[in-house]
């Protein structure tokens, strides 16, 4: 049996963790903002950037100038890294952003969670944001 390093069990652990209920509103609100159906597989279907690209451009025109529609994975990740710059200029704490590979390499797609519904979060305080919103899971009273 082969060894495993660190950021393997890491990523198990992460998995065990995962929230699917968050994923699945998530998916909701970005597929609301940007009125597309995404594909099944919610990595592959933000993995090249331009989805995340398209929310931001619809919360605020322009503020991406160039979305990149390219096969080449430094491309891709540069959409990826325009959608983190735009997001922490909404207001999004660097505690709720992600790491490029987070995405690209779904090492953290929880984190990609965490950081789509601050995203919305932030569009709706900060920017006065009208559309769509992700909505809070608070548990029920007791």
């Amino acid at each position: 049996m082969a060894a495993r390093g660190l950021d393997h069990d890491l990523k198990v652990k992460r998995e065990a963790n995962y929230d699917k209920d968050l994923e699945a509103r998530c998916r909701t609100w970005v597929e609301a903002v940007t009125g597309t159906t995404l594909a099944d597989d919610w990595n592959e279907a933000l993995k090249d950037g331009t989805v995340l690209c398209s929310v931001i451009n619809t919360i605020q025109p322009g503020t991406i100038k160039k979305v990149n529609n390219s096969s080449m994975a430094f491309r891709q990740m540069e959409n990826i890294g325009f959608f983190l710059e735009a997001a922490a200029s909404f207001g999004v704490a660097s505690t709720s952003l992600f790491q490029t590979v987070d995405l690209y390499e779904a090492n953290n797609m929880g984190q990609v969670n965490v950081c789509i519904q601050a995203t919305s979060r932030a569009a709706t305080e900060n920017l006065g944001y009208t559309g769509p919103a992700i909505e809070v899971n608070r548990p029920a009273a007791m």
